[in-house]
Formats: C-alpha cells, sequence, structure tokens
C-alpha cells in the first residue's frame, strides 16, 4: 500500500503532543512490510525544525520531502483575511509554493491513501482530487471548531470575542467541508467521533485513532518523591496558558495552605509565553526540558488543569505510561479510555482539585494503585503497534 503523509509541521523532534502523535505513527507506518510510505510535510517559522535531525534508520524505510510556510499571525495578514470569507486558521497553511510542491510529488508517484494529519491540511483537498485518485483520509487531533468555540466563550475583551466567533464560524463551515469532502476520517478518541455522528458532520467511514505509545519505552515510576507535582505542555497552546492561570489562581493557595512543602515544577516549550499574574510560592518553571520522560518521572503527581479543547491529552497518556498518578478536570481527561479513580482523578472545581492533591500526597497507597492501574491501561489500549495495524486494516477496506 502506498500511503502518503501530509503534515502541517514537521514532527521531529517530537516535542509536542501533536508532533509525538504523527512521529510514533510514522514510526510504525515506516516499517510495516506491506506499506510504503512517502510524507510530505510543512516546516513552519513558528515550529521550525532541523529537518537533517530526522532519524537516519526511518529516512531508508520512507521518503521525506518537507517545506517551508510562514504561518504566523501578523497585524497585516489578520487585517486582509477580513476581507475574505476564508478561516484564517487554515488558509495560514496554503501558498503558491507548497502546492507546487505537493504537485510535484503527485505526478510522480501514485497513492492508495493520502492522510492528512490534522484538518488545517484539508486546505489542500480540491488539490488532492485533482491530481489523484487515492482515498483521501484525515486524522483529526481535535474537533478545531469545538476547541475555538470554547475558547471564544471564555474571551472577556469584547472586541477580541467578537473576532474569534467571527473565526470560529468560518472554521466549522471549513471543517465540515473538509469532513464530507473526505473519504474517510480517522478521529483520535471516540468522543470525537461520538460528536461527529451526533452533529452529522458526515456520513464517511470513521475509524478512532487514539494517540499510540511504545509501552516498554516508559521506566516506571519510582514514586519517591512526594514533595513534588508536575505540568508538562507547550505554552504556545492557549489552552495549556488558561488553564494553568487557573489552578495557580484558584487551586494552589489552597493546596499551600495544607502543604507548605509541595511544589509545583512547570515545563514545556515556550514557556516564556506564559506570563502569570502574579508570584506563586514553590512554583518552579523549567523551560524546555531534555527528556520530557525525564522529567515526567521526577514528580510522583501529574496535573492537567485543562478548561478547553477537544481531542485528547497526550502528555497526560505519558504521563500514565509512565506511571504518574494523574489529576485532570474532565475536560482536560475527554477522550481518554478510563475510570476516574481507577485509573486517574477528576475534579472540576478548585476545592475539588485542591482536596484530591492533598489526599493522593497524604496516602502513598494511593498513589501506588493509580500509578499501576494507568500503565496497565496505556499497555492495553495504547499500544502503538497494535493500534497502526488496524489503521492499515481500515484503509484496505476503503
Amino acid at each position: 500500500m502506498e500511503i502518503l503523509l501530509l503534515c502541517n509541521k514537521f514532527p521531529y523532534p517530537p516535542d509536542d503532543g501533536s508532533s509525538l502523535a504523527i512521529f510514533n505513527l510514522i514510526s510504525e507506518l515506516a516499517v510495516t512490510t506491506d506499506v510504503q510510505l512517502t510524507i510530505f510535510s510543512l516546516n513552519t517559522k513558528k515550529h521550525f525544525k532541523d529537518t537533517r535531525a530526522f532519524p537516519k534508520e526511518l529516512l531508508e524505510k520512507c521518503t521525506l520531502h518537507t517545506h517551508f510556510i510562514d504561518t504566523d499571525i501578523t497585524f497585516s495578514r489578520t487585517l486582509a483575511n477580513l476581507f475574505t470569507t476564508k478561516a484564517f486558521h487554515a488558509s495560514r497553511f496554503i501558498t503558491r509554493e507548497s502546492i507546487d510542491a505537493l504537485v510535484a510529488i503527485l505526478k510522480h508517484k501514485t497513492f492508495d491513501v493520502i492522510h492528512l494529519e490534522s484538518v488545517f491540511m484539508g486546505v489542500y483537498l480540491p488539490l488532492l482530487r485533482q491530481h489523484s485518485t487515492a482515498k483521501l483520509t484525515i486524522r483529526m487531533h481535535n474537533i478545531e471548531s469545538l476547541l475555538w468555540e470554547r475558547q471564544t466563550e471564555k474571551e472577556k475583551g469584547w472586541i477580541k470575542k467578537w473576532y474569534l466567533r467571527l473565526q470560529t464560524k468560518r472554521l466549522k463551515r471549513f471543517e465540515k467541508d473538509c469532513l464530507q469532502s473526505a473519504d474517510a476520517l480517522v478521529p483520535i478518541t471516540q468522543v470525537d467521533a461520538t460528536f461527529l455522528k451526533e452533529k452529522q458532520l458526515s456520513c464517511k467511514p470513521v475509524h478512532v485513532l487514539p494517540f499510540g505509545v511504545t509501552p516498554t519505552a516508559y521506566q516506571p515510576n519510582p514514586l519517591n518523591n512526594t514533595h513534588r507535582i508536575n505540568f508538562l505542555g507547550s505554552m504556545d497552546w492557549l489552552p495549556n496558558q488558561m488553564g494553568l492561570q487557573w489552578f495557580l489562581d484558584n487551586v494552589w493557595s489552597i493546596v499551600q495552605q495544607e502543604l507548605p512543602h509541595l511544589a509545583l515544577h512547570i515545563a514545556g516549550k515556550n514557556t516564556h509565553l506564559f506570563t502569570p499574574t502574579q508570584h506563586y510560592p514553590n512554583v518552579v518553571f523549567e523551560g524546555t526540558v531534555p527528556d520530557a520522560k525525564q522529567f515526567l518521572r521526577t514528580g510522583n503527581i501529574f496535573i492537567v488543569p485543562i478548561l478547553t479543547g477537544s481531542g485528547v491529552r497526550i502528555k497526560m497518556l505519558e504521563a500514565m505510561a509512565t506511571g504518574c498518578c494523574v489529576v485532570s478536570t474532565s475536560i482536560g481527561a475527554e477522550g481518554i479510555i478510563g475510570e476516574n479513580g481507577k485509573h486517574y482523578e477528576i475534579a472540576d472545581t478548585p476545592e475539588a482539585f485542591a482536596a484530591t492533591l492533598i489526599d493522593l500526597v497524604t496516602h502513598p497507597e494511593k498513589q501506588q494503585l493509580l500509578s499501576k492501574n494507568a500503565r496497565t491501561l496505556v499497555d492495553e489500549q495504547y499500544n502503538n503497534n497494535a493500534l497502526t495495524n488496524k489503521l492499515i486494516a481500515f484503509y484496505n477496506q476503503l
């Protein structure tokens, strides 16, 4: 099977959730006997990476094409977009040069399946229809319009709120057009698949492809640090900023009153973009860490205080694979197969979130059980090899 994978960002090194999801899929597809994999990846100015770092062992098993593109949001581009009907979220990902680069690939080789990573790559669907007879599929990391609807409602400034409502309306129309134009949809969670069905956004075949991990790549958390909790996430993603600010403003003071020795360590890309509204005691900003897996093992408890978004929290799954005890909001855990109180803890109010953290810190036996159950769940439900084989079987049936 000849598969062309279209990526909206260069996924290596996989230093954020979506890059990790893309790279893990590439890693399995590239070594699958019956698959010949070609990759066309945008390399955006915002997330620019040195493509020479891509693993040589994978380059021997697939064909890689990359194309630089500037997707930065500037005042002039934002203003110009107001005089169009295009969704600014998506229109940034296509240029005349990127079209020419993709057409050259399509003229050179015939594909059975063209797999788009994120609905934003749907800007290329008309072009793909024109130059290829392949089945076109979209892997949806989020229901993007739902994510932006949730964020828009939390925006307080009226000018920005008006603009976000306009763009969300356009994005919803664009997203629906893409979902109806594709031959099949590959949402990342069952929650998103159900949303598609309930909203009648598409009648095309659907296959849920969760984020896949290689369980043996994650060493078990020794659970020997009761004086620290961790947060890990890219701070150029607005839901992370909003959720972390909510936690610091509303939860952390309650926890500190009961556990003044407890420290919160925050790590991830672009932490300089997050500016806390005040000073918070025992909060350490570590910035980008060299090894995310090792960072996860430095604290017994991992927090996911997410208030908006859809899809799945990939860092939460990584934390569970390591055996961290995860405390999350309902939205933060949305889409993850598991049971509250068994595989992770859910808390949606500041008081409940603080009480759950305090209870876990002061009861090591609960940590041991939660950690064991979390690792077992990831091993059984999110094994990357098994998930990729199921995706290939789905593609063979299209």
